[in-house]
């Protein structure tokens, strides 16, 4: 068993993709892929806010990228950390959709959001008192 998974090691080496054994020496395939979690934090003055969080299998070269509906890039930067945090503002322009791009070694994590802000009137209607 065990020449199997040195020779499924030496398959896979400079992928993502990682190979070890568990408890029942059975070879297991594990695909390393990056995460990305963003949440909007709501509006600052003419800005729209997002929490930015990617992380990746180790210190590497990756890219996020932001862009609106028609392609157009609004927002890039370089990672090199295996953990990446950040708040980014992004001027309230009519955008109608934002996708956020995250490119870590080829394997790309897209998440594309639709912003609506539309203003909406909210009444209320109570009675005061009765006579």
């Amino acid at each position: 068993m065990r020449s199997l998974l040195v020779a499924a090691s030496a398959l896979f080496v400079g992928s993502q993709t990682h190979v070890f054994a568990n408890e029942k020496n059975v070879a297991v395939y594990s695909e390393m892929k990056p995460a990305a979690t963003i949440k909007y934090l709501g509006v600052q003055d003419e800005y729209f806010l997002f929490q930015v969080d990617l992380k990746q299998a180790k210190d590497q070269r990756a890219s996020l990228r932001i862009t609106d509906g028609n392609g157009m890039e609004i927002y890039r930067t370089n990672i090199f950390e295996k953990d990446f945090s950040r708040r980014i503002k992004i001027t309230r322009e009519g955008y109608k959709n934002l996708q956020f791009v995250f490119n870590a070694q080829g394997q790309l994590v897209t998440k594309t959001y639709s912003i609506n802000t539309e203003v909406i009137e909210k009444v209320a209607v109570e009675e005061v008192a009765s006579l």
